[in-house]
């Protein structure tokens, strides 16, 4: 089926504006979008929990008591963004449950149910404070090429912060891939000690205060530094500061890339030459931030199929369609999370032994399944970052 072009981002991944909630109750006054259903039929959600239902949210809202969402309805929500992509009146679901969150949080001191001991809402309000002390570079190792100014930022995110609790990832190695990338393409990035949080979870949570703070101190050393490009690894900081940033900040002159769309133009200028072959089969992994929300599909695949021996090949859900990893912003993990892993990542053995990803929390949370007691059976398979794929290209 045809899909309607998306709205604005202002819309589309909005927060608690008035846009947010308002735009959700006019298409649902103009086009009757609550006799579809499309919504709940293709959220991953509902195929674990057949209660859990996106066109009953939004009929509740419709009839004036969303101010009654229930725990799970507020916080089971992945805003993943799959509901919007079938939905031909194009309802801002994301959108609206953030708005939502937001709303009832001072009110009713309704947060989220944040798990593993709420480490990420916590390191996200330290990183808030002012007169923050911390080493960036700790975790960079010997070899590589940083520097205090420069051009081009690398924004590593809580990168360097996440192996003391996920021990069976070791995300740090993303950052070093990144690094090692871009050195052998001649440029030394920045990477700063001033950098925080960039609020993704946060704010998607609806802690907008936390979020602002940070996105106003990010936002003075990056603005001081006079870099005209910034790098992340991260699918989630990349839809921040790209689409996020400009709105609480103001003026973002900054080019903002994704590292996948950065390795993909320095391939195709020549600057960045692959000289070893990979011999793996491999299948991709479409981060919700990095793919429908950023609507950045082909840079991953471009990098993957630029690779010497690496074949891709496609699951059958992708792109638009691409299922979530199962865990949005942190804000819920339980027993439906994993049936939701266990059906992707079924669908991902069935095609290669490699998932690659675009997101360390993508990766993270695979790997964090397969790490414990999945519901079912898998075949052997390893989940594996594109960054650190295309640096061991490189020899």
């Amino acid at each position: 089926m045809a899909v309607l072009a998306p709205p604005p981002a202002s819309v589309q991944t909005g927060g608690p504006e008035p846009a947010a909630l308002d735009a959700a109750m006019r298409v649902l006054v103009q086009e009757g979008c609550i006799q579809c259903n499309k919504c709940t039929f293709t959220c991953p959600v509902h195929r674990a929990d057949v209660a859990f239902s996106p066109r009953k949210v939004i009929l509740q809202a419709y009839l004036g008591g969303s101010d009654d969402m229930s725990e799970r309805d507020l916080w089971a929500c992945l805003t993943c963004g799959e509901c919007q992509a079938v939905c031909p009146t194009q309802v801002p679901y994301p959108a609206f449950i953030r708005a939502k969150r937001e709303d009832l949080r001072p009110s009713m001191d309704r947060t989220a149910p944040c798990k593993h001991g709420g480490y990420k809402d916590i390191l996200a309000k330290i990183m808030a404070r002012p007169n923050l002390n911390q080493d960036r570079r700790a975790w960079i190792g010997d070899g590589l090429q940083v520097a205090d100014a420069g051009d081009v930022i690398y924004f590593t995110g809580c990168m360097p912060y996440l192996d003391g609790v996920f021990t069976y990832c070791d995300s740090a190695r993303i950052g070093r891939a990144a690094i090692k990338i871009m050195n052998a393409a001649g440029i030394v990035p920045v990477v700063a000690d001033a950098e925080r949080c960039c609020g993704h979870d946060a704010l998607w949570n609806g802690d907008r205060e936390t979020f602002e703070t940070l996105a106003r101190r990010n936002a003075e050393w990056i603005r001081a530094s006079g870099a005209k490009r910034l790098v992340t690894t991260c699918a989630e900081c990349y839809s921040m500061l790209k689409y996020e940033y400009p709105k609480a900040v103001g003026e973002w002159p900054l080019e903002v890339l994704h590292m996948t769309e950065l390795i993909e133009e320095l391939v195709t200028s020549g600057r960045l030459t692959f000289t070893k072959s990979v011999d793996l089969t491999v299948t991709y992994q479409d981060p919700c931030r990095l793919g429908r929300h950023s609507k950045e599909y082909d840079a991953p695949r471009a990098v993957l199929q630029a690779i010497p021996g690496v074949t891709l090949v496609e699951m059958d859900r992708v792109r638009e369609n691409a299922m979530c990893c199962g865990v949005g912003a942190y804000s819920t993990c339980d027993a439906q999370t994993k049936f939701m892993q266990q059906e992707r990542l079924e669908e991902a053995a069935s095609k290669a032994e490699n998932l690659v990803t675009a997101c360390p929390h993508c990766r993270i949370h695979f790997s964090c399944y397969l790490d414990g007691r999945p519901v079912g059976p898998l075949p052997a398979l390893k989940i594996v970052d594109v960054t650190d794929l295309a640096a061991q290209a490189l020899g």
